[in-house]
């Protein structure tokens, strides 16, 4: 499974510069823009710029076995826990829409 992240980092869907903005993320995100916004700054600091770097530590982090393979639970659970740190979701379900 190819994460958003994944995809941009490839080249394919941003400017190949290395680095994800905000917009390139939340053009190429399924998520509503405020959400989509949200996410991202969960990893960057919040300054909508996401270096390769940055990307990778997420990866590991999404990676909950640490087997270097992301699986589709791994990253559902690491994107649930990542909407409850925004306060989107109560109980696995999202409270906010945008």
């Amino acid at each position: 499974m190819m994460t958003v992240i994944q995809y941009l980092f490839r080249g394919d869907g941003n400017d190949g510069d290395g680095i994800i903005t905000c917009d390139e993320y939340v053009r190429h995100s399924s998520s509503p823009h405020d959400i989509a916004l949200g996410v991202l700054n969960q990893f960057n600091g919040g300054d909508c710029k996401l270096t390769h770097d940055e990307g990778l530590v997420s990866y590991h982090h999404m990676d909950g076995n640490g087997d270097g393979i992301l699986q589709e639970m791994e990253f559902i659970n690491f994107y649930i826990q990542v909407l409850k740190n925004l306060g989107l979701t109560d109980h696995g379900h999202t409270t906010k829409s945008t």
